[in-house]
């Protein structure tokens, strides 16, 4: 007989998940298989009847079987609609979702029933104790009574009164016997939330604060009842991640607020840290959306705890890792990766071009061996990091909780709030003063402050407003935070921006420089070595390190990149002048100086770039002017003779763009309008811009006359000077052409005047000083 069809053996073995739909096996499916199955041989055809016969009566009754089996089963044992029936109320509900298909059987190969399910209440009621029963049961609390006055919890499912009772018991037990109070009550949590008999009432009164608080009253030792605590709450997450009934979600938002607020209060150990994950990861995008306080408390406490004694190793790790087993795995690994390392220099010694070299060696093989090497020098650097974990509990800390903070729901930034909130308070704990409560002392401020900045440099974001508006809060531009921070935060804000395409390698290379000896320049280096540029790093440097306070780093940071060797487009120098002329003359001075020997192309740099660091130059009296001119590569025409200048030219190859005409405008009113420079200094300058826009070919504008004007008539006029005639016939001829006739007038006007008030105040001037005739009495 051939074997029945797949699509109804799929269908049936099919195993199910809870929560799950209900799953029916139509009746035109299974006439459908029956038909296939009447016509599968082809040497006779087969004839099918739906008389009731023997294997009818076996199909019917599995029917009646797989009906009974996928029967919905509820996920959860509180329903949400009080009309719906109360599955497993009683706890004898069997667990329909782990099915195995079987073939039907006759009712009389059944095997008899051993379920002995009854009820422990109800069984009680049905037996009638005997007498000696009767006293045993009666006497019993006397005994309870005479061996000890602290009444014990029940066992079966929690309530209220029970919760009551271990309260009471606390307050009359010892040290000891409330230790082992709280670890008995543990498990029955755990058993009880195995099975779903657990209400959002008793959780609730659990995570309570006077719950805690007797706990914590009891056990004085206040290191042994955080530990209770924490096995307490360890004993709740275990009931409720195994549980096949009811999931955390299906909780109230407030029970789990609760959770949340209770884990944030004890010792952040690597146990707590794992309930915290998966305990958010089991929670919808709308619950975590409800609880965004209480995540942002537990998020700043987890960080808070970084300022403890936490690099012991030996600690548990998540996932438990064996550092004896990964170090050795490593080494066997490294071993290997040598010998193919060996074989490979052979293969080059003895020859390479050849398909196969004297010594026999195949070219192929070698290729292997290759392909070999870098395999296991990958595998043992990933067993070197697991190493690392257990070695490193705090850095293994800062990586467990940048990915719960990835894992958030990024459509409503809940993740980004909770880091700018928890920036502000951990910026307000770092700046305490001694003697203030909370104060941090000592190493514990550096370690909380290095490891929240490296959540932040890796929080993958859209884009990098965050990282520089919250890079700010936590490093003050007054303070002295060494470049080996700086880089390591960097690094892995790079890594998590997605800038390196061979990230793991270079984090690996560059943590094999000392700490003290790490800078940017190395990190750059290090970049540019093995990704094969270090462009967009070296772009974001520069506004990183402007809102920490640190752009004097630029400078010695591409000084000594061009030392290392590395070249870098000329647009991302041109950037950076453009970007910081105004603050930082000198500095902006300074990197264009490095742009010749830097540069990766043989690109000029683009006027554009270099526009701000002129005008910043004209007002800063360091500088002299020749080094303007030298940017602009323009010549001083008052230094050399008039026929070595450039001819004048009608010519449209030879005249200047329109942004350097600009440019050379807003120059010569900025000399003329300096402050800094002397009054004839300003007027050569000016007299300089209009000559080589003169001889170029642009037309002298109205803007240009009134800044030749300002130059070497308006503030010579200002200081009391004589207007020379030459300097005048020079002005006038200019304006003339300029602006006309009639503003020449008036010019000439406002002159005569002024040399008049000169002559009149000279004559006075000499009155004054001259001696009077004959002798005085």
């Amino acid at each position: 007989m051939p074997c029945s069809p797949p699509a109804c053996r799929r269908a049936v073995q099919r195993c199910l998940f809870s929560p799950t739909d209900t799953v029916w096996i139509s009746d035109d499916l299974l006439s459908q298989t029956f038909e296939s199955f009447a016509n599968t041989s082809k040497v006779c055809r087969r004839y099918g009847s739906y008389v009731p016969g023997p294997l009818e009566a076996r199909r019917r009754l599995g029917k009646r079987r797989m009906a009974y089996t996928y029967q919905p089963t509820p996920t959860s044992p509180f329903p949400l609609n009080p009309f719906s029936p109360l599955w497993n109320l009683f706890g004898s509900e069997v667990d329909r979702t782990k099915f195995i298909w079987q073939a039907p059987t006759t009712p009389g190969e059944f095997p008899a029933s051993t379920n002995t399910s009854t009820l422990e209440w109800l069984s009680g009621w049905l037996h009638v104790p005997q007498a000696d029963t009767v006293e045993a049961v009666i006497d019993e609390p006397q005994t309870i009574a005479e061996s000890s006055t602290i009444p014990t919890i029940s066992t079966g499912v929690l309530s209220r009164a029970d919760i009551l009772s271990f309260r009471q018991s606390l307050r009359l037990s010892t040290q000891d016997e409330s230790i082992q109070l709280c670890q008995e009550l543990g498990e029955r949590l755990k058993q009880n939330l195995l099975i779903g008999e657990v209400s959002n009432d008793i959780l609730l009164q659990v995570f309570g604060l006077p719950f805690t608080g007797d706990i914590r009253k009891a056990i004085s030792q206040s290191s042994m009842a955080e530990e209770q605590c924490s096995a307490l709450y360890r004993a709740i997450w275990e009931g409720l991640s195994g549980c096949k009934v009811i999931r955390p979600s299906d909780f109230e938002v407030s029970t789990m607020d609760k959770f949340l607020h209770r884990l944030a209060e004890v010792c952040f150990t690597t146990e707590i840290q794992v309930i915290v994950t998966g305990l958010l990861g089991s929670l919808y995008n709308h619950q975590l959306q409800e609880m965004t306080r209480s995540i942002t408390r537990l998020v700043q406490a987890w960080a808070l705890g970084w300022g403890e004694q936490m690099d012991v190793p030996g600690s548990l790790a998540y996932p438990p890792i064996n550092p004896e087993l990964s170090a050795a795995k490593a080494e066997a690994l490294v071993l290997q990766a040598e010998h193919s390392v060996a074989f490979i220099q052979s293969f080059l010694d003895t020859g390479e071009h050849t398909s196969i070299s004297p010594n026999g060696i195949n070219p192929f093989l070698a290729h292997d061996k290759v392909r070999q090497a870098r395999e296991n020098i990958s595998q043992s650097i990933e067993f070197i990091d697991r190493a690392e974990r257990v070695a490193c509990p705090r850095e293994s800390s800062i990586a467990a909780l940048a990915g719960i903070l990835e894992k958030l729901p990024q459509e409503t930034n809940l993740a980004a709030e909770i880091l700018q909130q928890c920036s502000q308070n951990i910026k307000h704990q770092l700046q305490l003063k001694p003697g203030t409560r909370n104060y941090l002392k000592g190493w514990r401020k550096g370690v909380i402050q290095r490891g929240w900045l490296s959540i932040i440099g890796q929080f993958k974001l859209k884009d990098d407003k965050l990282f520089k508006q919250t890079l700010p809060l936590l490093v003050p531009r007054d303070a002295r935070i060494p470049q080996s921070v700086v880089s390591d935060i960097l690094l892995e804000y790079w890594i998590a921006q997605g800038f390196l395409s061979n990230s793991h390698f270079i984090s690996n290379v560059y943590k094999l420089i000392p700490q003290a000896n790490r800078s940017l320049a190395l990190l750059l280096s290090t970049i540019n070595k093995y990704d094969g540029h270090c462009h967009f790093p070296t772009k974001s440097l520069l506004p990183i390190l402007e809102s920490i306070g640190r752009v004097n780093l630029l400078h010695d940071t591409l000084s000594q990149m061009k030392d290392l060797g590395v070249k870098l487009p000329t647009r991302l120098i041109g950037q950076a002048l453009n970007r910081i002329s105004w603050d930082n003359t000198k500095l902006a001075y300074n990197i264009y100086n490095l742009w010749l020997p830097m540069r990766a192309d043989k690109e000029p740099i683009q006027l554009k770039d270099i526009r701000n660091l002129v005008l910043s130059m004209i007002g800063d009296p360091q500088f002299e002017t020749s080094k303007i001119w030298e940017i602009l590569r323009i010549p001083l025409y008052d230094t050399i003779p008039r026929h070595a200048w450039p001819g004048f030219t009608n010519d449209t190859k030879d005249h200047l763009s329109p942004q350097m005409i600009g440019l050379l405008t807003k120059m010569a009113t900025a000399f003329a309008h300096s402050e800094v420079r002397h009054p004839r200094v300003a007027f050569r300058n000016v007299w300089n811009c209009i000559m080589h826009l003169r001889v170029r070919g642009a037309p002298v504008t109205a803007e240009l006359t009134s800044a030749i004007t300002h130059a070497g008539l308006t503030r010579p006029m200002i200081s009391g000077k004589w207007l020379a005639q030459q300097r005048l016939e020079w002005n006038f001829a200019l304006l003339e052409k300029a602006e006309g006739k009639e503003v020449v007038d008036i010019v000439d006007r406002i002159i005569l005047q002024h040399r008049r008030s000169l002559v009149d105040e000279h004559e006075r001037e000499k009155q004054r000083t001259s001696f009077p005739r004959g002798l005085s009495r």
